[in-house]
């Protein structure tokens, strides 16, 4: 098989897999994501090195690496066996439910372990939240077959968490900012819809709530538009496209039309893209602090999307540094999804102006049967489309995509001085951002 990039090699890999039980790809030189979620009772054997991820979210597969992996191999594994004729390094097993893993070398460190077996022969020199145990007989004559001797056995700590609430949610208000209106008063059509990767919404808005809630899917999807998913129930309720659900905490990858996901690893983007056949749009969200290298990084791994979480945070205190990295990397096909507590249409408007292609709302706990939730939901939507439409349209613009800072006005000098936006009375911007 020839060696390429990790796209072309899995695509070779599962068409091989298609009709034979037993696959080989030689000279690997350090490529990611190779050999992830393959679900066939086949046998893989890789020569080479191996980058990050290898052989993660496996499901039935055996797959034997002659050579090193990097960090987080056997990711999030379900069933099926890896095998590692060399070193490993960090976070091996990560969230592996189940299956095993075997290590011929050494293990710079284990990653957070639920279940399943994992063998280490060499040096492992971080056990993290793992502990050392004794082999049985039964797993001395499995290792046996496969020419293991003296082999550590790991086994997962069981830990104890308390919730605590540390992170009080945001009202994030822009009353600092004024929106110039120049149109007249005839009320003209305006385009409010938005494409993320494959997604279709008819609103610039979505819900990206806390928790899982039924009507929370089903209002949105009455709406146009989506709410991240949590579980099945929440799919199941989702009468129209899309279905938008949540990583890693909903698995099932086959159920979906995107991906919501805050990163282990920026490469974690990159292994969805190969575990779905980059059939699927996906959305990264990153925290608001540290947010220009941030947004540095999450671009080098092209998702559809980059969306900025605020529910915790301050919502005007992140357009400056997440714009400023996506111009510099000249990539204008990645949209900016901002996730906030805002509260009203108008500073929706302001927030689609300040730069931010989508708006999340935070939703927390609802009371009420699927119905009612969705009805409220669908409402509110609904509600703050068309005043989102009316308030473009008075401001002269037809559509969404034509709003900008220019349309902003700040009240005063701190928000001119935090945004880049003219400051009142000033009517430019501070000599701090020309």
């Amino acid at each position: 098989m020839p060696i390429s990039t990790t796209k072309e090699i899995n695509e070779a890999l599962r068409k091989q897999m298609v009709s034979a039980s037993s696959v080989k790809i030689s000279g690997l030189d350090g490529q990611d994501s190779i050999a992830v979620g393959i679900d066939k009772n086949v046998k893989v054997l890789v020569d080479g090195k191996a980058g990050d991820f290898f052989g993660a979210l496996n499901k039935n597969a055996e797959i034997t690496l002659k050579g090193d992996a990097g960090n987080f191999a056997g990711y999030m594994m379900s069933e099926g066996k890896i095998f590692i004729d060399g070193d490993a390094a960090g976070m091996l097993g990560h969230k592996m439910g189940n299956g095993m893993i075997v290590v011929s070398g050494d293990v710079e460190s284990l990653g957070n372990i639920l279940g399943g077996s994992l063998f280490v022969k060499g040096e492992i020199r971080d056990v993290g939240n793992a502990e050392i145990q004794t082999l049985d007989d039964n797993e001395k004559e499995i290792l046996k077959k496969y020419n293991l001797g003296e082999t550590k056995k790991v086994v997962s700590k069981k830990m104890e968490y308390r919730k605590k609430e540390v992170f009080k949610p945001v009202v994030s208000s822009l009353n600092d900012f004024l929106l110039l209106k120049r149109g007249n008063e005839t009320i003209r059509e305006v385009d409010t819809n938005l494409e993320i990767g494959k997604l279709k919404l008819k609103t610039p808005m979505f819900l990206s709530p806390e928790k899982p809630n039924p009507g929370f899917a089903l209002g949105a999807s009455e709406s146009g538009t989506f709410s991240v998913c949590q579980n099945k129930e929440e799919v199941d309720a989702v009468k129209n496209t899309p279905v938008v659900v949540r990583w890693p905490v909903f698995t099932d990858l086959s159920i979906g039309d995107a991906i919501e996901l805050l990163p282990a690893d920026f490469k974690e983007v990159e292994l969805l893209k190969e575990v779905t056949e980059h059939k699927e749009t996906i959305i990264v969200r990153i925290p608001p602090f540290d947010l220009y290298e941030n947004v540095k990084k999450a671009v080098k791994a092209k998702p559809d999307a980059i969306a900025v979480d605020c529910s915790y945070f301050p919502v005007i205190g992140v357009f400056g540094p997440a714009l400023k990295a996506l111009d510099e990397a000249k990539e204008k096909n990645i949209k900016l999804l901002i996730i906030a507590n805002l509260r009203s249409a108008e500073d929706a408007v302001k927030a689609l102006a300040f730069g931010a292609d989508g708006i999340g709302f935070f939703y927390n706990e609802r009371n009420g049967d699927v119905q009612t939730v969705s009805s409220e939901i669908s409402n509110f939507i609904n509600r703050m489309n068309e005043e989102i439409k009316t308030i473009v349209s008075s401001m002269g613009h037809d559509s969404i995509d034509q709003l900008n800072k220019n349309d902003l006005m700040a009240l005063t000098y701190d928000a001119a001085a935090v945004t880049g936006v003219k400051l009142i009375g000033y009517d430019r911007i501070l000599p701090m951002w020309e």
